[in-house]
């Protein structure tokens, strides 16, 4: 597969301006940075060939690309979507969210043109060397006299501004980029489900809780709220409403009680604030990852899955009694996706819910 660069997009990341369409960019370095009791995350070099930024982000469902060395130094990726992070000195951080490598390291052999960081107000027109044994391709460039640099008229749907917090004093972050190491930040989420108020008593003493799953378009995370935190929120959250929700506290998440695809869950605490958002359009119902019914024998046994196809049949709803002695409805159907496959005689839910 041919694969050239695209010339420009580095100083939009930076600059915070119009990005292409699925960039084309190339992995200058790859840096571990350890997550203590956490997952690892994965700190990126990328090269649009005239220039380098060294703040890129894996989130961390792609850190198997890293991990295996499918990504690696002079590799080529395409960027499929991505969010950005606005820090308080005004650098942007690039959490990826979904990349795929178009051409290998192997493939690509040596580091394409001589990228330099990019600095305010810098302009670069030299053309990029190819790789030994490949052509030059196109550059993105135009060569109208007087184009002292990228074009910054990309013709691309431009990357989404994130909205103020109330007041605006802050910029809101996307719940991919959330870790225990930050202590200040503000989601801007939709809520796809709540738990009723559950106590408890022991020797310990009374308590009660409730639960919430929130999403946005990076990602979602599932929230707690235990004693005072309950009487304060419980009567404000609503079931698909959106909210600004800040000052909750971060821990790796227990993933025995929740099948939310995050590493961190949240706990709600004394400084938690919650506020109503009404501008909330471009906030997802949902987020699902959706894997075709022929790939399903590849996953591992109770793996929780997202799956979409067309029910062929369904058995009548019969009752079965789970092994914590609690009596649930069950239904099996019948599904056919493009692939081809039928998944026939599975019982099938979102997330582990009853249907």
């Amino acid at each position: 597969m041919s694969a050239k660069l695209t010339e420009g997009a580095i100083e939009a990341f930076t600059r915070g301006s119009e990005v292409p369409s699925n960039p084309l960019l190339q992995v200058v370095n790859v840096r571990k940075i350890d997550g203590g009791s956490g997952p690892a995350r994965f700190r990126l070099m990328m090269s649009d060939g005239l220039y380098t930024m060294s703040s890129f982000m894996l989130s961390t469902q792609l850190n198997p690309l890293a991990e295996q060395n499918v990504m690696a130094p002079n590799c080529i990726c395409m960027v499929k979507k991505n969010v950005t992070n606005t820090l308080k000195d005004g650098r942007r951080v690039v959490i990826i969210l979904d990349m795929e490598v178009v051409k290998s390291a192997e493939d690509v052999g040596v580091k394409i043109g001589e990228p330099t960081p990019y600095v305010e107000g810098q302009t670069k027109t030299a053309a990029p060397s190819a790789p030994t044994g490949q052509p030059l391709q196109p550059r993105n460039l135009t060569d109208a006299p007087g184009n002292r640099g990228p074009s910054r008229d990309f013709g691309k749907k431009a990357m989404p501004t994130l909205p103020s917090t109330p007041g605006g004093s802050s910029k809101v972050v996307p719940i991919a980029s959330l870790n225990p190491y930050q202590s200040k930040w503000t989601i801007r989420a939709r809520v796809t489900n709540k738990s009723g108020i559950r106590t408890w008593s022991n020797s310990r003493g009374d308590g009660k809780l409730f639960s919430m799953e929130i999403v946005d378009e990076s990602g979602e995370i599932r929230v707690t709220a235990f004693n005072q935190e309950v009487d304060k929120f419980f009567t404000l959250i609503e079931t698909g409403k959106v909210y600004y929700i800040s000052k909750g506290t971060l821990k790796i998440a227990n993933k025995q009680y929740t099948t939310v695809k995050n590493d961190y869950e949240m706990t709600m605490n004394g400084e938690t604030s919650i506020i109503p958002c009404d501008d909330c359009q471009d906030v997802p119902m949902v987020q699902c990852d959706f894997v075709s019914i022929a790939d399903l024998e590849t996953r591992d046994k109770d793996a929780i899955i997202d799956v979409i196809g067309v029910c062929k049949s369904a058995d009548e709803v019969s009752r079965i009694t789970t092994k914590n002695n609690r009596e649930v409805s069950k239904r099996a159907i019948n599904l056919i996706d493009a692939s081809g496959e039928d998944g026939g005689g599975h019982t099938v839910g979102r997330r582990g819910r009853e249907v």
